[in-house]
């Protein structure tokens, strides 16, 4: 396990982390602290053993990593989690020796999950830095114009589409037509947004709460409850509303041995 700093001001004080749920907040809490978390602020993490430290199911778990993207704490790309927030040291620097591991940890991570968060990222920001210049690049970085521009198609690719529609529950083709939709509306009117990516949420968005799109179903079995254990005071109101149920019936039997 690698040394983790954690700064407690940052988390503790962070807005977005108070407006969580409970259980949301709990998971930010745990990638930052276990063990997987390494040199990067990119590293895998096996969803089924978050499920089993936390005691989430599936389900839960991705209801909350919704909940988790949205506040842009963190980014999820399958099994792989992008730190977007300074809860803890991650773009650890110093040491031949430190970079150097650095630049093993970065080089094991696939080009297309860099890919996938750079372009997720505003402003051209480079996710993995330090790296020694000399070495082959992980991944091209995606640098953005700043100010508002033209549409270019290359903001709005497969990989975006797909993360916009498991973060908004939608089917990939809804999201690739209301892609379609922004940009004929941009070569129509002329029209031109800083961010492409933040404006087709948007539109996403605001056609969910209108009803214009719908949501996936997604069909999740109910659990029974368990029944909670009673405590003595209960225990005792039920013997006693048994015995004034069961004592009619020993007075008919009473009755009836009698004749």
């Amino acid at each position: 396990m690698k040394t983790r700093i954690v700064y407690p001001k940052n988390l503790w004080f962070e807005k977005k982390l108070k407006k969580m749920s409970v259980e949301a907040r709990l998971l930010c809490i745990y990638l930052i602290t276990n063990e997987n978390v390494g040199l990067t602020r990119i590293y895998e993490q096996k969803e089924m053993e978050t499920c089993f430290i936390l005691g989430f199911d599936e389900v839960k778990l991705e209801k909350y990593k919704k909940e988790i993207e949205l506040s842009e704490l963190f980014y999820f790309k399958d099994e792989w989690i992008y730190i977007n927030n300074e809860f803890s040291y991650c773009d650890y620097s110093g040491r031949d020796r430190v970079m150097k591991s650095k630049e093993t940890e970065t080089n094991k991570i696939p080009i297309e999950v860099v890919g996938y968060f750079n372009a997720l990222l505003s402003g051209g920001k480079e996710i993995v830095k330090g790296l020694d210049t000399s070495s082959e690049p992980v991944a091209e970085v995606i640098k953005k114009p700043k100010g508002k521009h033209k549409y270019d198609e290359s903001e709005l690719g497969e990989e975006v589409c797909q993360h916009i529609a498991k973060l908004y529950d939608v089917s990939i083709q809804t999201i690739k037509d209301k892609r379609k939709e922004l940009e004929l509306f941009c070569k129509s009117k002329g029209q031109m947004y800083t961010d492409y990516v933040a404006t087709l949420e948007n539109w996403v968005n605001r056609d969910l709460k209108a009803g214009k799109i719908k949501k996936i179903f997604h069909y999740v079995q109910s659990q029974p409850e368990l029944s909670k254990p009673q405590t003595e005071e209960e225990r005792t109101r039920a013997l006693s509303k048994l015995d004034e149920i069961r004592q009619p019936l020993r007075e008919k039997l009473s009755i009836g041995s009698q004749k």
